[in-house]
Parts: C-alpha cells; sequence; structure tokens
C-alpha cells in the first residue's frame, strides 16, 4: 500500500513535465526515477550480498542480477528513436554496467567462499509474499501496457520497483527475517520441546 501511494505520488509530480496524450516520454521524470529507485535497490542488495551469508547472500546475489538487468531495460539507449535527452547508455554500456555487477558478486563470492544454498525450499515467508506482490504488480503493468493504458502500466511497474527497494531494505536492516537457519531452528526447538512434554511422565 505504501508503494502505491509513493508511485501515485511519483506520477502526480512527474505528469507536468511528461506528456498526457502518449504518457511518460522516454527518460523523462517518471521513467528516471525508476532507474534510481531500481539501482539503490541493486546497490543494497550487493550490501546484502557482502554482509550475509547463506540463503541471504544468494537472494541478494540473484535480486542485484535482476534490478541491474531492469535498470538496463528502464533506461534509454543513447541511440534510440524516442530518445529525448538526459541519463543514457549504449547497447555496450547497458552489457558492461551488467558484467560489472556480475563481477562484483564473482568477486564477493570468491572473498566469501560462501556454500551453495542447501535448499531453496528453505525460503522463507518473508520472501515469498512481497515477492508476489512485485509479481502481480508487474503482471498489471504488462496488461495495462498491452491496452495502452501507458501511465496505469508506469504506476504499477514503479509500484512494484518501490516494493523491491522496501525488501532491500529489510533485509538489511532485519536480516533474521529472512535467515532460514534461524527460523528451522526455532521450529526445530519447539518440535524437540512438544516431544519431550508428550513423553514427560507427569507428576502427581
Amino acid at each position: 500500500m505504501i508503494s502505491l501511494v509513493l508511485a501515485l505520488i511519483f506520477a502526480a509530480a512527474a505528469a507536468p513535465f511528461d506528456s498526457l496524450d502518449v504518457g511518460p516520454v522516454e527518460n523523462g521524470l517518471y521513467e528516471g526515477s525508476q532507474s534510481i529507485i531500481l539501482a539503490l535497490a541493486a546497490t543494497l542488495f550487493l550490501v546484502g550480498a557482502y554482509r550475509f551469508r547463506g540463503e541471504i547472500f544468494y537472494v541478494c546475489a540473484v535480486a542485484a542480477l535482476l534490478c541491474v538487468f531492469a535498470v538496463t531495460r528502464e533506461t534509454p539507449r543513447c541511440s534510440s528513436s524516442f530518445y529525448d535527452g538526459g541519463a543514457c547508455l549504449t547497447a555496450d554500456g547497458k552489457v558492461y554496467v551488467f558484467l560489472a555487477v556480475v563481477a562484483a558478486i564473482v568477486a564477493i563470492l570468491a572473498i566469501k567462499r560462501e556454500p551453495l544454498a542447501r535448499r531453496w525450499s528453505e525460503m522463507q515467508f518473508f520472501y515469498a509474499v512481497p515477492c508476489v506482490l512485485i509479481a502481480l504488480c508487474l503482471v498489471a503493468s504488462e496488461v495495462f501496457g498491452t491496452h495502452i493504458y501507458v501511465w496505469l502500466e508506469e504506476i504499477a511497474e514503479t509500484t512494484a520497483y518501490l516494493q523491491i527497494l522496501m525488501l532491500a531494505l529489510l533485509v538489511n536492516l532485519r536480516p533474521a527475517w529472512f535467515d532460514a537457519r534461524r527460523w528451522n531452528e526455532r521450529a526445530s526447538a519447539r518440535r524437540n520441546g512438544f516431544m519431550s512434554n508428550e513423553h514427560c511422565p507427569s507428576r502427581r
């Protein structure tokens, strides 16, 4: 809900600078804000990959790559016929940016010598909920784009990107929420305590 409200605020702020007839201009205020949001999220996920181990490391690494891919998608090519000024990347520049992040993740992996994640099935509820919401927003943006509701498409996209940024913040601020080992240990302790109570003779 917060991300949707922020996306609507972005849309209202960008409207005077973009064409209301055809929707947000390429690399206008609205499109540019999406690239900035994704770049911030990618940076936070890289920080998370450096700080944490186990499943959190791998989730952050994959998320950082996806965010950078989205940044290169949202940032226009300098040679594009739709480009009207502002920040841009050449076709080769987009590849170099993505490869630079891949190299950073490989370097972190080499420094930390992180073992492979044990089981993807250990991904926590705290990943599942935001990922489902993000996916729903992206699907909605594709539906709106297909029906030429450009502003609605951009609002849905920005909502998804803000949710990604919030997830990146939470991973760094509340890593315990996303630690599979912590939750598995708690569940195991509860099960063991329950079994002990079942087999413990009642005192008279």
